[in-house]
């Protein structure tokens, strides 16, 4: 657990040397609205300069007046501009909270918050979606929400969406905070997730010796050796049956936003259930939609086809334990070749 602020041009010129000291991670506004110099926080760059500088882990939000897909497909270059030459270790967040959207339906809200965060998500990064927890409950409550980390924001002694870490992995616990070195106000925030071993172990947001995705038209084939890097969320399972002992999960599941398993269904045998850092690890227990799993199995890879479709890394049949099962080969990592 640990313990950050989030801040805009309305904290105005901070401290961030008195800050240090006081917190674990920032989430700095970088902008709001389309892609427009004069939509830009006008104290971002400092504030990420400063950060870097001091080594402050940091993250960053957009706050959003997108009423239709077109303005979020451009809120995201915003975002992507500002950050080209900045290092995340925590995620981008889309803030979506204005009034303008209140009366937008849930289908409209989730094709705005789609077009943003597969932008985010194309371009590398770790991408998430910000909001009350009375918006999340009541208007973001489409299915393809589900897929994206969420930042909640509740002004209470606990926060009471859900489970933490699980439901949501940022709580905004207030606003009225103090903090040495900022004048006045500061929103404080509890993340629940270790963002920073996430990020890197997946390969976004651009960080030095960051692993890199292989490519399976350039690197796997029949033989080679690979691996489930990272944690994966269920979207959809099966119970056990004849052919599936353990139960299976089913035909889309995701990892840090990357899918896995769109192709066919993989066994709960040779995968486990953990927390969504990975630890208490499971091999016996019956994955269900919103579990999450991972394995620190080696497969064989005795099949593979070339990338097609939106099937851009391949997919590839992979070998474990007795067991065969089909994959996007988006998430595997190769560590050996035979």
């Amino acid at each position: 657990m640990a313990k950050g602020i989030d801040v805009s041009s309305h904290q105005g010129i901070i401290n961030w040397e008195k800050v240090k000291g006081q917190i674990d991670f920032a989430i700095l506004r970088c902008g709001f609205g389309i892609d427009k110099e004069e939509y830009d926080d006008k104290y971002f760059k400092r504030n990420a300069d400063e950060c870097t500088r001091l080594g402050i882990p940091f993250g960053v939000y957009l706050y959003t007046y997108a009423e239709n897909t077109s303005h979020a497909s451009s809120d995201a270059d915003h975002v992507l501009r500002l950050i080209k030459n900045y290092k995340l270790e925590y995620p981008i967040f889309y803030d979506i909270e204005d009034k303008v959207q209140a009366n937008l339906s849930s289908n409209i809200l989730g094709d705005i918050a789609e077009t943003f965060c597969e932008k985010i998500e194309q371009a590398g990064y770790f991408v998430g979606v910000y909001a009350s927890k009375s918006w999340f409950t009541s208007k973001l409550t489409d299915s393809r929400f589900a897929r994206y980390n969420k930042w909640v924001a509740q002004y209470n002694t606990t926060c009471t969406y859900g489970e933490a870490g699980k439901d949501y992995g940022m709580w905004q616990y207030a606003s009225d905070g103090t903090v040495n070195g900022i004048n006045g106000r500061v929103d404080m925030n509890i993340s629940y997730i270790d963002y920073p071993t996430i990020i890197r172990n997946a390969g976004l947001n651009h960080l030095d010796n960051a692993p890199v995705v292989v490519e399976t038209d350039q690197i796997l084939h029949v033989g080679s050796k690979v691996v489930f890097n990272g944690v994966f969320k269920v979207d959809e399972a099966r119970k056990p049956d004849s052919t599936y002992p353990n139960g299976c999960i089913g035909c889309y599941a995701t990892c840090y936003g990357k899918p896995v398993g769109q192709n066919d269904y993989i066994p709960c045998g040779p995968i486990a259930k953990c927390d969504v850092n990975g630890n208490n690890v499971d091999y016996n227990a019956t994955l269900r939609a919103g579990d999450y799993w991972k394995s620190d199995k080696q497969f064989t890879v005795i099949k593979v086809t070339k990338p097609y479709g939106n099937y851009k890394n391949g997919i590839a049949t992979l070998s474990a334990d007795g067991v065969e099962f089909r994959c996007d080969c988006g998430p595997l990592y190769e560590v050996s070749d035979s």
